[in-house]
């Protein structure tokens, strides 16, 4: 009786772990860095991009997208890691747009490089490190969140990006491209 038992118990825990909670799907990137406040002369921006891959489990764009030291999906060029990838607090600096930039991992769930097959939402957020300038514009504050959810038989991919700047209008049109590219990018290699 008490094999039965605990074979129905590890039957079952698969699947009550696969159910996100409605925190976990609800996450935002307000609900992560709260209400941010922009330096003198810099204003709030926030940029939303999505996509969806039609007939993918979300565990196969993971494994795609969600290694934080492997940044070749987005076109980046990766110059170096600091700390273990993936873990909390790890750095990477990567080349884009003719400058290099480091982010600093927040939170990452799911791993990338054998996510589970049931698991059907992953998330990882990210901060840019210093005060970049690109095309006459300044930014600080910079957050970033990539969430990989089931949608029916197909897989959403929602990045969001928040931060400071001195000219929303190009701050927005900047991560909207780059962002919006790097999902386009992915739609492809699925389809």
């Amino acid at each position: 009786m008490l094999v039965h038992v605990l074979q129905i118990v590890l039957l079952t825990l698969p699947i009550a772990l696969a159910v996100p909670t409605t925190a976990e799907r609800d996450v935002s990137l307000s609900s992560l860095v709260g209400d941010l406040v922009c330096p003198k002369g810099q204003t709030l921006f926030q940029v939303f991009n999505d996509v969806v891959v039609p007939n993918t489990p979300p565990a196969k764009v993971w494994s795609y997208l969600g290694n934080f030291c492997d940044v070749s999906w987005q076109d980046f060029d990766l110059i170096s890691t600091t700390g273990q990838c993936n873990a909390h607090e790890s750095t990477r600096t990567v080349s884009t747009l003719g400058l290099s930039l480091t982010e600093q991992l927040v939170l990452n769930t799911g791993s990338a490089s054998s996510p589970a097959p049931w698991q059907t939402l992953f998330v990882q957020a990210f901060e840019l490190v210093g005060n970049p300038q690109v095309a006459g514009a300044s930014f600080t504050n910079v957050h970033d969140l990539i969430k990989v959810s089931k949608v029916g038989t197909a897989t959403e991919v929602h990045w969001e990006v928040i931060g400071c700047s001195n000219n929303t209008a190009i701050a927005q049109s900047i991560f909207s491209q780059v962002h919006g590219g790097a999902l386009a990018g992915t739609v492809t290699h699925f389809t």
